[in-house]
């Protein structure tokens, strides 16, 4: 099969691409039998890093003013004609939505071209109180995919309790890029990295106390964040009173992620549960344990699918913070403990989370759902 001759998968997603999405840009360029194309209304500049433009095809790009050129679509009509005809240039076999709350949009475009529509659930659109309006929406999206996905076993079981039907239901876990993440020795310094958004679910402010209680008895202990959002100003606030003197270093691009992650010791994983949001599975702690670096953090959410327990790093009860200190005293200060963690970490990345097995994998969803004149 030639590259000019594979079926289309529209990659779908409202805003093109948060800079903390990633893993929608990874997914997609690692198909092979299919040619990824992605979907959506309009940029978002902060994640534009992650997509060549050539192969978007934005709702911006058809019309003047996008929330009027949506209006019709939220009274359920169809997509403008104009975006509608440019994506059925492509000749379109599949659409993949990300998050539940791009169904409806992305179920009107799959109506529009006569595709199926299946979609990932990654967390805050599943792992949240299931109201009755919730609910309702939900078995909506339910019934206009073919396939829902989940990240992760704990996705997974919020789709359960949320009525998705089982015969829809795959569990699909994405995987990384592992070009260029080759493990390498564990640093001695003391270095804790920790890299997310700044909002709730992160459990950043249990991991500033956290430190400040390593450094008493670990002085040289330091702690770098990378990332960005709302609590920023409160976390630097509350940092500064511990007088902690954390390192911000603000939203950076992947390269430099990577090169923190092989300065750092460990990865800190502080995640928690709230009550809109969950840790669906966190591509993140795959990244630090491939590079060789153990995790440490909360067993929250999907995280202890990514990060298997006192194997490839160190994890415990949500807000533990007692222990939470305990257990990154330990591979702070025992070099062998690290090293084994950090070496069973980025064996498991590689035997389970390629990103590359991982979307062979999906590619054979795809091809189950289309129709053999899509694929011919």
């Amino acid at each position: 099969m030639t590259i000019e001759s594979r079926p289309t998968a529209l990659i779908f997603r409202k805003r093109l691409l948060a800079y903390s999405e990633t893993f929608v840009a990874n997914q997609g360029y690692a198909l092979r039998r299919y040619r990824p194309r992605f979907v959506g209304f309009e940029l978002d500049k902060r994640g534009l890093q992650h997509l060549d433009r050539s192969d978007v095809d934005l709702l911006s790009d058809h019309v003047g003013h996008v929330d009027l050129a949506r209006l019709p679509m939220r009274a359920g009509l169809a997509p403008p004609g104009r975006w509608v005809r440019a994506l059925a240039e492509h000749q379109p076999a599949i659409i993949h939505a990300h998050f539940l709350s791009a169904v409806t949009p992305a179920w009107q475009l799959a109506q529009a071209l006569g595709v199926p529509l299946i979609a990932t659930a990654h967390g805050n659109d599943i792992a949240k109180p299931l109201t009755p309006k919730f609910r309702k929406s939900l078995a909506t999206a339910f019934s206009r995919c073919t396939r829902v996905i989940a990240v992760s076993e704990f996705i997974a079981d919020c789709l359960r309790r949320a009525g998705c039907p089982e015969d829809k239901l795959v569990l699909h876990y994405m995987g990384i890029p592992l070009k260029g993440l080759e493990a390498s020795l564990v640093p001695k310094a003391p270095t804790v990295l920790m890299v997310g958004r700044f909002v709730e679910k992160k459990g950043i402010r249990y991991l500033l106390e956290a430190m400040a209680r390593v450094r008493v008895e670990l002085p040289q202990a330091r702690l770098k964040i990378i990332g960005d959002g709302p609590l920023r100003a409160e976390l630097q606030a509350q940092a500064d009173q511990l007088q902690l003197k954390a390192e911000f270093l603000g939203v950076q691009p992947p390269d430099v992620v990577h090169r923190n992650m092989r300065e750092a010791r460990l990865l800190a994983a502080p995640s928690v549960r709230t009550e809109q949001d969950a840790e669906g599975l966190g591509m993140v702690f795959l990244e630090a344990q491939a590079l060789g670096r153990p995790v440490v953090g909360f067993a929250s959410g999907g995280i202890g699918e990514a990060v298997a327990a006192d194997e490839t790093g160190l994890l415990c009860v949500e807000r533990d913070v007692d222990r939470l200190v305990a257990n990154l005293l330990q591979v702070l200060r025992d070099d062998a403990l690290a090293t084994r963690l950090g070496e069973a970490g980025a064996k498991r990345v590689r035997q389970r989370f390629d990103v590359l097995e991982q979307t062979r994998q999906l590619e054979s969803l795809y091809d189950a759902v289309c129709t053999p004149k899509a694929l011919a």
